[in-house]
């Protein structure tokens, strides 16, 4: 996984845009002409958030602080950022993937818009769906545990603000599964329509695999923070967490799969015109030998045998479309919580309370 830059998608001017973009892309839009770093903007906005939240559960009044209201309500920041972040990751994807790219600068530009820019009434209805979805969970959750473990009704306002927080929270949440969806569906195509293959630069096809590798830890990393930070959840259910868990999987593996079987096309082809060149030189050889012309077989002998080196090569090659290390930083973050969070329950169910 490598360092991101700061590629953005065309302007108006540069290229017809295919559709309307949505109000979180205007949004980001607002946010990049500010006079201050994108962090730090989100940075503060968080801090606003929790200021808010903490005001809510004083009530006026010095109280205790409880964690889960703040993990809850900065679970907004937290997901703009997130996508935000994922269109710098995915533009600077498309850069690096140009090589392997057969079309026209304003067919180019058009992918790059279509990449990083959310339609805009496909992006408001997923939202309007997510926070339906988040009220009706919310209402699943037994009234003593959001009271008592989870803190979301201490007091009459603490009740009123965050159901009603939980609008804004399960949209956003919405918004980026449609985000994911969106954007991991844009590459999929760029694989499948638009690229050539070179087995022998390999670099330009590993790119999406940092935008799918992000996406799929920044996903992962809301649930696990929840689940995290208010143990009573894994008594009310493990389903959001293995729902999350392999939408993230697949987050990472499927949008890849088009780069996989092109990759193993390739290859195949190239082992296969090995294999009928070498079966040529075989031929030639036999063919020597019957005749008794063995006079001149040096060059043929360096000829089989860069061809056997050619066919060692092209065996070596990697048809996974990504680099090994990779793997490994998806596989930690996506496992490791999981792992420890089974260790401690069965230590518990061991040794008792």
């Amino acid at each position: 996984m490598t360092e991101i830059g700061v590629a953005q998608p065309p302007a108006a001017a540069n290229s017809t845009r295919p559709y309307t973009p949505s109000w979180f892309d205007r949004f980001t839009d607002w946010v990049e002409h500010l006079s201050i770093p994108v962090g730090l903007f989100y940075v503060g906005f968080a801090a606003i958030l929790a200021g808010i939240q903490l005001v809510i559960q004083w009530n006026g009044s010095v109280g205790t602080v409880y964690t889960f209201p703040l993990v809850y309500i900065l679970t907004i920041a937290y997901c703009m950022a997130l996508m935000h972040y994922l269109d710098k990751v995915a533009a600077q994807a498309l850069v690096r993937f140009r090589p392997l790219v057969s079309m026209s600068d304003p067919e180019y530009d058009t992918l790059l818009y279509r990449l990083t820019t959310l339609p805009a009434r496909p992006a408001l209805l997923a939202g309007l769906m997510g926070a339906l979805f988040g009220i009706s969970t919310l209402n699943w959750i037994p009234v003593q545990m959001k009271t008592q473990e989870l803190h979301f009704a201490d007091t009459a306002l603490s009740l009123h603000f965050n159901h009603g927080l939980s609008l804004f929270i399960w949209g956003i949440i919405g918004v980026l599964f449609y985000h994911t969806v969106h954007q991991l569906r844009i590459v999929q195509q760029i694989y499948s329509r638009h690229s050539r293959i070179d087995l022998y630069t390999l670099g330009p096809v590993y790119a999406f695999s940092t935008l799918s590798a992000w996406t799929a830890i920044g996903i992962a990393l809301i649930i696990y923070v929840w689940y995290g930070f208010a143990p009573p959840l894994f008594e009310f259910g493990l389903s959001g967490l293995v729902f999350f868990t392999g939408f993230s999987l697949l987050t990472f593996a499927l949008p890849l799969q088009s780069a996989r079987r092109l990759l193993v096309e390739e290859k195949d082809r190239q082992l296969i015109e090995n294999g009928e060149r070498q079966r040529t030189a075989v031929v030639e050889l036999h063919r020597r030998v019957d005749a008794q012309e063995l006079a001149d077989m040096d060059n043929l002998n360096k000829t089989m045998a860069s061809l056997e080196l050619e066919h060692a090569t092209l065996d070596r090659i990697s048809t996974w479309p990504w680099k090994p290390e990779t793997v490994r930083a998806v596989a930690a973050a996506l496992f490791f919580p999981v792992v420890v969070w089974l260790m401690q329950w069965l230590l518990q169910r061991v040794l008792g309370p």
